[in-house]
């Protein structure tokens, strides 16, 4: 909120009040908000971009050696521990320049006709398969079918990563439940829903940051990926959680996906 105020009367003469004029400025400092957000992901995508690229080929080289003695050494000696380590790491750094690549990537939607339904079930199934027995995961829908134009692959992969995320939030017993309903005849809402530990509300601000984690080993990338996909398929994503109270994902999506552009480019 803006005040400006003026007194009221001819030059010259005793003034006889004041002219006070208040100015909602809420929406401008969204927009403003908003701007530098865009600004600051267009950065990070051409710095991602550009970081992959110049650490792809020697990694490729480090991993390649790393290979190569891991089966040159006995197996059990200790330079052959040393040599699945060092695999083991450049196959880890190698994921992170792929998610870096995803996060930086504006290729075309690729846009086909398929059932949600099925798309959250495999999705559901991939996790369960990484999910200990403890974890239950499930689809709740009274749809038999949910017809959407999207680009699948892009989906799938939002989806996987906020399933994965749900089922590492739980530590021992507990749930990950997708709920899959419409709105407006319009658009398809979907509710990931876990019973893990939950988020504070200064992680919860922070949620969907570029290389922002509270998880060990984590590249802070996964949700950034995931809002910016959700944002290109013309959906939203929002997110509820409270401390020691697990987490709900929403994302409404429109049955026929329209791009929004959001000024990352590799050049």
């Amino acid at each position: 909120m803006v005040a400006s105020a003026a007194s009221i009367g001819r030059e010259g003469e005793t003034r006889f009040g004041w002219l006070v004029l208040l100015r909602d400025i809420s929406e401008y400092k969204s927009l403003e908000a908003q701007l530098l957000t865009t600004e600051r992901l267009a950065a990070v995508g051409r710095l991602a971009a550009g970081l992959a690229h110049e650490l792809g080929n020697p990694l490729g080289i480090i991993k390649a050696c790393a290979n190569f003695l891991r089966k040159k050494l006995d197996a059990g000696s200790e330079l052959s521990e040393e040599a699945e380590v060092l695999a083991s790491e450049s196959e880890r750094c190698e994921r992170i320049l792929k998610q870096l690549l995803a996060f930086a990537s504006q290729e075309q939607l690729r846009i086909v006709d398929i059932d949600l339904c099925e798309v959250v079930q495999r999705g559901l199934n991939l996790v369960a398969y990484q999910a200990p027995d403890t974890i239950e995961t499930r689809l709740e829908t009274t749809l038999s079918q949910a017809p959407v134009s999207t680009d699948e692959n892009l989906l799938t992969q939002a989806l996987v990563n906020l399933l994965l995320n749900a089922v590492q939030s739980i530590s021992g017993k507990g749930s990950v439940t997708a709920r899959l309903e419409p709105k407006d005849g319009e658009e398809w809402i979907i509710r990931i829903r876990d019973t893990g530990c939950g988020m504070g509300k200064e992680t919860l601000a922070r949620i969907f940051e570029p290389f922002y984690t509270t998880r060990q080993g984590g590249t802070g990338l996964g949700l950034a990926i995931t809002q910016r996909i959700i944002h290109r398929l013309g959906g939203e994503i929002t997110v509820q959680s409270e401390y020691g109270h697990g987490t709900e994902f929403t994302l409404v999506l429109p049955r026929r996906a329209e791009s929004r552009d959001e000024g990352i480019s590799n050049k």
